[in-house]
């Protein structure tokens, strides 16, 4: 008799287990996620706002950098890369575009700002601009444009010059 109850407590122990893990697989997508903070959440725009810094402006356009971009080169270490966006201010310049962008452009549509991945070449006071991406005001992808690097002098007193002061300062720190 001892034997039947312990195989029956047995059996019943085992169907209990078995539902209690099909009910918590079953819960599994719907479980709560609980995150405690006093700060509110950012939206998607405030934290695409955090993550560019300001670095120049002039007449054509507002210039910000990534931080988190600043890399050195894998091969050769005096190659710095770096993410930079160009807001443009300039009518004439966003004209230009939206003509000729105009079948890529949504209705009501207008190119807003391009981001560049630049290289600086440290002793040699050069730079290229590798890749190209420009987007819309609705933040649509437009065209990207993949150049062969090609160096060329730093002009002074430009976006460049800054970028390049700014990139060669954060490396010597």
């Amino acid at each position: 008799m001892k034997k039947w109850f312990l195989v029956g407590a047995f059996i019943l122990l085992c169907n209990m287990f078995f539902s209690v893990c099909l009910a918590m697989e079953a819960n599994k997508d719907s479980a709560i996620d609980w995150e405690i903070s006093v700060k509110e959440k950012l939206t998607p725009e405030e934290l695409e706002a955090m993550r560019w810094t300001e670095v120049f402006q002039n007449e054509l356009a507002q210039y910000f950098f990534e931080v988190k971009s600043i890399q050195p080169d894998s091969a050769d270490k005096d190659q710095i890369h770096v993410t930079v966006k160009a807001i443009y201010k300039d009518k004439a310049v966003i004209n230009n575009l939206n003509e000729y962008y105009r079948k890529d452009l949504e209705e009501e549509d207008i190119i807003a700002c391009s981001e560049m991945q630049m290289i600086f070449q440290l002793h040699k006071r050069m730079y290229a601009v590798k890749n190209l991406k420009l987007y819309s005001s609705k933040r649509v992808l437009i065209v990207e444009q993949t150049k062969d690097v090609s160096f060329v002098p730093v002009p002074v007193k430009t976006f460049a010059d800054t970028m390049y002061e700014f990139v060669r300062k954060c490396v010597q720190n």
